[in-house]
């Protein structure tokens, strides 16, 4: 087996060293670079979270205490069995404040959920107005300002090594 480095990366290829991840295309495929510069390959899991029902509060308690060890036991777990990422709708400020330690980090990407929250504005701020297609909100002209706003939120993950990315909006349905 290949050696890895601490973001499960090949350290036999590489790259330049950023600080981040990035992609590049080397002839005409695409590769994945983690901040170390080397060639990074995607192994993770998505929807690692805490459930939020009394009885998923409950045992995440007896089982593990509080979430912070529940987040570290997991994580020990899916390093172990050589996943090294969590994707979309999993706790991400579990895994900033893990990672703050963390010898191996986990890491992450956000969900951002644009459209589906620009939607959801505009059927409070506006509950008259019908809409056919979600999709066409994108051409609504108060979508721009809307985005900016919406994320600035994600500003302050812009300066982490462990964030691979944001995932925009997932299975929008044309018709609603």
């Amino acid at each position: 087996p290949k050696k890895v480095n601490r973001y499960g990366s090949r350290t036999d290829l590489y790259g330049n060293k950023t600080g981040f991840f990035y992609k590049k295309k080397i002839g005409n495929r695409w590769t994945l670079f983690d901040p170390l510069g080397e060639i990074y390959y995607e192994v993770g899991v998505t929807s690692l979270r805490t459930g939020k029902s009394p009885l998923n509060k409950l045992a995440l308690t007896t089982q593990f205490g509080t979430e912070p060890q529940w987040f570290s036991s997991t994580a020990s777990l899916l390093l172990d069995n050589g996943f090294h990422s969590m994707g979309s709708w999993s706790d991400v400020l579990a895994a900033r404040e893990y990672n703050k330690s963390a010898v191996i980090p986990i890491i992450y990407s956000t969900q951002l959920s644009v459209l589906n929250a620009f939607n959801a504005f505009i059927r409070k701020e506006f509950p008259e107005r019908k809409i056919s297609n979600i999709i066409s909100l994108a051409l609504d002209p108060t979508f721009p300002a809307f985005c900016e706003k919406h994320l600035m939120e994600q500003a302050k993950f812009k300066d982490d090594p462990h964030l691979f990315g944001h995932f925009s909006d997932n299975e929008l349905p044309f018709l609603i």
